[in-house]
């Protein structure tokens, strides 16, 4: 009996090392190519080269048909939920407060507070045109970063601010009902910081709050995202107008891409320069906002597993030559392997990529007719 109880302990060891051995295998090759780089990697570098060879769990490029893409959503979109870490349940029918109307001229400026979560209201516009028509549409504009932290939802409504990014306004005198909401930390959204006597710069706020909510686990993306979810809920109902669709420059479009992976009722959605990638070249990629953030993501899946939640769905990206934070050759590689995921799912006419030549990171007046374009094609035919 002794004897194959120690039989039994040995064959177990053998099984169990083998696995170990595989493992250390993996990682000493990892390491014998990072010495013949000639190159010294420091212990942050080092983890990024290691990480290059895990597999995605979530790999786009095998999915080869509806069943297999529906297989693909429901378990990467548990994944970014259960990541995403939002700290209450998303409001399903959320109060709201009318502060004031304002006469635009075309349309009416409609400022409400909407309550997102317990303690918590975010400011918006609702953009109405006086105009009646049949069926109005809604398309959600999210504002950029750009540092400009009391800009916000001004900047997207056209009222202060980088005329290229004023789509809000171009949108509802085109006669779409528009509504663009301050993220956390901009515009009416940065009460805290205003009202507690602390007086840092506004990026060292942004640190401040997004240490603080890391060390409380939860995500600033998250939190985001949470309240994005719940304006949605309220734009659904709204009556008198079919909803919903998504427009979106940089953060703007982080934000966008989330909230349409997560939620199919956002029908049509147009991102400008905020596609990246998850596994990031090292001293390569650059230092973005910590807002976009979500932590875990990398070992799953790539940016381009996101896009694909949004997918067969009409999609625009508008990227550019020479963008500093969203890099071409970054950009190029994601969405060629969404551009193929659309041809293999038979709605490659449903993806349209916009390249920028000679441009930094914008979303110029001249580029802004093709995004509504694409818009009016889903939207009104």
């Amino acid at each position: 009996m002794h004897r194959n109880l120690i039989f039994f302990l040995v064959f177990i060891l053998i099984i169990l090392s083998y696995f170990y051995l595989k493992d250390d295998k993996v990682y000493i090759e990892t390491i014998e190519t990072i010495e013949k780089s000639e190159v010294y990697y420091y212990i942050f570098a080092s983890i990024t080269e290691i990480h290059k060879k895990d597999n995605l769990e979530f790999d786009i490029t095998k999915i080869d048909n509806l069943r297999e893409k529906n297989k693909f959503d429901k378990k990467l979109k548990q994944k970014v939920i259960k990541l995403l870490k939002m700290p209450n349940p998303v409001v399903l029918n959320p109060k709201v407060d009318i502060v004031e109307d304002i006469d635009k001229g075309k349309y009416i400026q409609r400022k409400i507070r909407l309550y997102t979560a317990p303690f918590t209201f975010s400011y918006a516009y609702l953009l109405i045109p006086k105009e009646e028509t049949a069926e109005r549409k809604v398309v959600i504009v999210m504002h950029q970063h750009g540092g400009n932290y009391e800009y916000g939802k001004e900047e997207a409504a056209g009222n202060i601010g980088n005329e290229n990014m004023f789509f809000g306004r171009e949108l509802v005198e085109r006669g779409y009902v528009v509504f663009a909401m301050d993220a956390p930390l901009f515009g009416e959204n940065n009460q805290f910081f205003q009202n507690s006597g602390i007086r840092n710069s506004p990026a060292v706020e942004e640190e401040f709050a997004t240490q603080s909510l890391l060390l409380y686990d939860y995500t600033p993306l998250g939190i985001i995202v949470e309240q994005d979810l719940t304006a949605l809920n309220f734009l659904l109902n709204l009556e008198g107008v079919d909803k919903d669709n998504i427009i979106g420059h940089s953060f703007g479009g982080v934000r966008c891409m989330y909230l349409s992976a997560l939620d199919e009722r956002i029908k049509v959605t147009v991102l400008s320069n905020s596609v990246e990638k998850f596994r990031r070249e090292y001293n390569k990629s650059i230092v973005h906002t910590w807002l976009t953030l979500l932590p875990g993501i990398a070992k799953y899946t790539e940016v381009n597993g996101i896009l694909a939640l949004i997918s067969p769905r009409p999609l625009m990206v508008l990227y550019s030559e020479n963008d500093p934070i969203f890099p071409k050759s970054e950009v190029e590689d994601e969405i060629h392997k969404l551009e193929k995921l659309y041809e293999r799912l038979g709605q490659d006419d449903k993806f349209t990529k916009i390249y920028l030549e000679k441009i930094a990171h914008e979303f110029p007046l001249s580029y802004h007719e093709q995004a509504y374009e694409f818009l009016d094609k889903h939207l009104k035919t």
